[in-house]
């Protein structure tokens, strides 16, 4: 997402999910907010891999992994891709 003035929205910075419990809590936050990226989770990971920082701005070209368990983020080492 965005906010007006086609800048990321801070909203995307963090991530929450429903527990056992049926309510939210906030987790780690990514260590760069971005949109038009594409997520998807294995093995008890998220992978967030492109999106830009604005409009019009740099692609990121890091895939960040979330790993569910620990409650942190890191940055994938290699998927045999180039984004650039």
């Amino acid at each position: 997402g965005k906010t007006s003035g086609a800048k990321p929205s801070n909203a995307i910075e963090r991530l929450s999910i429903a527990t056992e419990t049926q309510s939210w809590t906030t987790l780690a936050p990514m260590p760069a907010a971005r949109f038009g990226h594409v997520a998807w989770v294995a093995d008890k990971k998220i992978y967030v891999v492109g999106g830009t920082d604005a409009d019009g701005g740099k692609p990121h070209t890091d895939t960040l992994v979330y790993d569910i368990p620990s409650n942190a983020w890191s940055t994938a080492s290699k998927f045999g891709i180039n984004i650039s």
